[in-house]
């Protein structure tokens, strides 16, 4: 089989799993936004930066352990998960600056 003799190519695919979770964290922290609470969005705020970067070394370290390497050798997973997280972190960053909490209308 294809897949059992090409370690590069199981590294990659092993980083798959981490990029649905990190696009999926980013897109909770947009619906999260809406909380009229402050410290519920701090904390969804806080949750969702040290996920991003928690899941930046957990794409390495599952590349490094399918190729069975000491460092990451394959400069095309190391742009696409660089470029993934700077992604990731702008979406972030826009948006915590353009998406505004709920007001409740007061009676």
């Amino acid at each position: 089989m294809i897949l059992i003799n090409n370690p590069i190519l199981l590294g990659r695919l092993a980083t798959v799993p981490f990029a649905i979770l990190e696009w999926s964290v980013v897109l909770w922290y947009a619906k999260s936004l809406s909380f009229p609470n402050f410290f519920k969005r701090l904390l969804a705020a806080l949750v969702s930066v040290s996920l991003i970067f928690g899941v930046l070394f957990g794409q390495f370290y599952a590349y490094r352990m399918a190729t069975h390497t000491s460092h990451v050798i394959d400069h095309f997973v190391s742009y696409v998960v660089g470029v993934e997280s700077i992604i990731s972190l702008i979406l972030f960053f826009y948006l915590l600056n353009r998406v505004r909490p709920v007001r409740r209308e007061s009676k």
